[in-house]
């Protein structure tokens, strides 16, 4: 491009100049030769710098070269010209929003919509700024009124029905995803959703058909296939649902070779931590396998695992995560161990206790409980209050105090209910007995479980832990339970474990009211043995 210099043509003056320069950029913008644009529209309004829609132009152009700050600072020029000019209010939220500045993104999409209330994308990109704010009620009605102003305008649909899906709304979320795809029959994102939303729902051949639909039309659909696999795995297909599974696996942790499954001779192998502590505890029933196969192990877990895994036979070495890993010939993500041992549900090894509390803490435990005569019961009403979907396993504070309402009750053996629950307070007016174990370690968990009658706990580490080492334990699961638990009242992973499903999603009342029912029998049956 020519330079352009302003004053070598004189006829027209700047107005005219000015104006002919930003219909260069405009032209020079539509043939994408963006820095040329950026020239052009900024020597126009070095001649005329009231104009709003150049100064809206000129944020475009910054925007689309990445210079967010500078696109921002454009956009406020431009509406500070021209307050109704929405489609600056619209873009200055886009670029507000991409900055995270969500208070600020908030009021130019208001604003926008003030000037152009009938302008769908502005309703959209509303909506989802308010469900990232927690306010999904408020989003819906933005989504829908998206999806109303512009038939055939996908993502307001598939944006309301997984919010809908979010908020447990199963009944809506499915119709609006039906709905989408009798129009876009190949949107596999929505019919991927909607086999997602069938499984929470408990319909289980329906949901397997949709992702196998999904995987029909586009084989390389990863997130279906592992969805697939959690349906195979939930429902006993363990035979294809394992393989499935390995769908989840996102890149290599190590330079070294993936096991393949063949006998190791005595290479050191790391199995790699994955996923929570639940799941690891769940998987280290295989290391003895691992090691049958000729395999020196070095396990890699989080932290507060460290001493409990230490003990574990057949470990040589165990280390954090976040550390460096040592020397090894093949490593192998512990979550990919029962299939890639060919497990299962016949040949699951399901022996107990495959993990052990350390002998001391045991002791001193022992002593220290040995106070509370009667059914000593620990208590975890809560997973990680980090996990996406934490409250729908957990339970209300009103439920932790029925629950300690009723071990106080004076008929039968007493139950004394003692907190197992790990940086979640215990509610108000909830009468549980603290204890002063090491938070950060599972090991001292262990040596209070092995001095209890009973583990009760939601899905969480606590259950899994219970389960490794044999100690009786219930376990409380929402109507959706994880893939682990499949359908049933029991659990082939755990031989000393009883489940309590909610009978309707999100209620918990059933649950309630058969643990209260059975603390009851073991009262009785307690008693009974001491009058003897």
């Amino acid at each position: 491009m020519p330079e352009l210099n302003p004053f070598t043509h004189q006829a027209g003056g700047p107005l005219e100049l000015g104006g002919a320069l930003h219909q260069l950029g405009q032209q020079l913008v539509t043939a994408g030769r963006l820095d040329e644009a950026r020239q052009s529209l900024e020597l126009s309004l070095d001649l005329l710098p009231g104009q709003a829609g150049c100064h809206f132009d000129l944020a475009n152009v910054l925007y689309a070269d990445g210079r967010l700050d500078d696109a921002i600072a454009e956009y406020r020029q431009a509406v500070r010209l021209d307050p109704r000019l929405a489609s600056a209010w619209y873009n200055l939220g886009v670029a507000l929003m991409q900055s995270e500045r969500m208070p600020d993104a908030e009021h130019a999409y208001r604003r926008a919509l003030r000037y152009s209330p009938n302008h769908p994308e502005t309703h959209n990109n509303l909506a989802i700024l308010l469900q990232s704010t927690g306010r999904g009620n408020e989003a819906i009605q933005h989504y829908r009124g998206a999806a109303a102003l512009r038939p055939g305008y996908d993502e307001p649909r598939f944006n309301l029905g997984s919010l809908l899906h979010d908020l447990g709304r199963l009944d809506e979320a499915r119709v609006v995803f039906e709905e989408l795809l009798a129009e876009c029959p190949e949107h596999t994102e929505a019919s991927n959703n909607l086999a997602n939303v069938l499984t929470e729902m408990g319909s289980h051949a329906e949901a397997r058909a949709r992702f196998e639909a999904v995987l029909h039309v586009n084989p390389a659909h990863n997130l279906s296939r592992w969805n697939l696999g959690l349906n195979q795995l939930r429902t006993g297909d363990w035979a294809v649902g394992w393989k499935n599974y390995e769908a989840r696996l996102r890149g290599a942790r190590s330079d070294r070779p993936l096991w393949d499954g063949r006998e190791l001779n005595g290479a050191r192998i790391v199995l790699m931590a994955e996923q929570g502590m639940g799941d690891l505890l769940q998987m280290a029933r295989f290391v003895r396998a691992v090691a049958e196969r000729g395999g020196r192990i070095i396990l890699e877990c989080h932290p507060p695992l460290t001493e409990l895994f230490s003990r574990i036979p057949e470990v040589e070495r165990v280390v954090e995560v976040g550390m460096d890993l040592p020397e090894h010939d093949c490593w192998l993500p512990m979550m990919s161990l029962p299939g890639l041992l060919g497990v299962t549900l016949e040949t699951l090894p399901a022996e107990v206790p495959y993990l052990v509390a350390d002998a001391a803490r045991v002791e001193y435990w022992r002593q220290k409980l040995s106070a509370w005569q009667g059914l000593r019961v620990g208590f975890a009403w809560s997973g990680n209050p980090k996990f996406r979907v934490n409250a729908k396993r957990s339970l209300t504070a009103g439920d932790v105090r029925n629950i300690s309402k009723f071990a106080r009750q004076s008929t039968g053996t007493p139950v004394h209910l003692f907190s197992l629950q790990k940086g979640v307070p215990a509610p108000t007016g909830a009468r549980l007995t603290p204890l002063d174990d090491d938070a950060s370690s599972m090991d001292d968990l262990a040596a209070v479980m092995m001095n209890l009658d009973l583990v009760l706990t939601v899905d969480t580490s606590v259950a899994h832990l219970a389960g490794a080492l044999g100690r009786p334990v219930w376990t409380m699961l929402a109507f959706h339970a994880d893939w682990r638990w499949m359908t049933g009242a029991g659990t082939p992973w755990y031989p000393t474990m009883r489940l309590f499903r909610q009978a309707r999603q999100g209620d918990w009342s059933n649950v309630l009211d058969e643990v209260e029912s059975e603390l009851g029998v073991m009262r009785c049956e307690s008693r009974s043995q001491s009058v003897v």
